[in-house]
């Protein structure tokens, strides 16, 4: 401690201490650590249908099919192979006959790729039969950059989630409202509502 600083820690009643000065790195000394998007997104791809005619493809799915421009569209095709169901995703371009056009959710991917996208394929998925709230862990073939998707092995629609009250309420407000008469909807929304809050206690 200096003479200055003993005098104005005597003053004060502080302590001045002067800051360390920092260590001499070079450049080849550092390593980098990379940031969150860098490289391969760390989620297999997952194809996703709520169930209401959409699709969506998460954004690991999207990166593997096209990792460096935004994608436009893709075809889907039905494969049968030892007894097993397969749905291939591949991208194609925009102004294809056959294309079904995607496009990027959420509010920050407007400047950033690859996003998660969505797309309305009500049709081709009422075909396969995929009518229901699935979900889907793909397989990219590198080679011909297809997603491959097993339709004989969907997952929960999401984990976290657990049980859907609300999708059993309906079902069985369905079966016990199966009477002659029209009901109206007042009434049908109590009936609907007395029965979710029986079956989600």
């Amino acid at each position: 401690m200096t003479p200055a600083d003993r005098a104005r820690s005597s003053a004060g009643g502080t302590v001045v201490r002067t800051p360390p000065k920092p260590p001499s790195l070079r450049e080849e000394e550092l390593t980098p650590l990379g940031g969150g998007h860098v490289g391969r997104h760390p989620n297999p791809p997952e194809l996703v249908i709520p169930g209401n005619g959409r699709l969506l493809l998460n954004i690991a799915a999207v990166s593997l099919l096209s990792p460096k421009k935004p994608l436009r569209a893709v075809r889907m095709y039905l494969a049968e192979k030892d007894s097993q169901r397969y749905l291939v995703i591949r991208p194609c371009p925009e102004s294809a006959e056959d294309a079904i056009r995607v496009y990027p959710t959420g509010r920050w991917y407007k400047n950033r790729w690859p996003a998660v996208v969505t797309a309305w394929a009500n049709v081709v998925l009422r075909r396969v039969g995929l009518l229901e709230r699935n979900r889907f862990v793909g397989i990219h073939d590198r080679r011909r950059n297809w997603l491959i998707f097993n339709l004989d092995r969907p997952l929960p629609y999401r984990d976290e989630e657990g049980p859907d009250p609300m999708r059993e309420a309906v079902e069985l407000w369905l079966k016990s409202a199966k009477r002659k008469r029209t009901l109206d909807i007042r009434e049908a929304y109590e009936e609907l509502q007395e029965t979710w809050a029986r079956v989600a206690t």
